[in-house]
């Protein structure tokens, strides 16, 4: 299976900038690991590359537009507020 080195803690002295994104790529891995699924077959089920699942994931890209969550939420399994109120606290909007 293919998964990303884990965020940073969290409670580290990093600047915020420096934290934007790991919330949503912290629950992505997290899930996708609780439910054995490897990178590529995330990618596949939400309809992306998976390059583009690993850049939100290591919160390279942050604020991914909706449409991606919703396929990444599908693919999880769960529901795509979980992904939008953890994109939100990474500091993106979304209406």
């Amino acid at each position: 299976m293919s998964y990303l080195r884990p965020a940073p803690d969290p409670r580290s002295h990093e600047s915020p900038a420096l934290t934007r994104g790991r919330a949503l790529g912290a629950l992505i891995r997290e899930v996708a690991e609780s439910k054995d699924i490897s990178l590529d077959a995330l990618a596949s089920g939400a309809g992306i590359s998976a390059s583009t699942v690993g850049q939100i994931m290591s919160g390279s890209i942050v604020c991914p537009p909706r449409g991606r969550l919703t396929g990444i939420a599908r693919r999880l399994g769960i529901p795509e507020s979980r992904l939008l109120a953890a994109a939100e606290r990474d500091g993106c909007e979304y209406e």
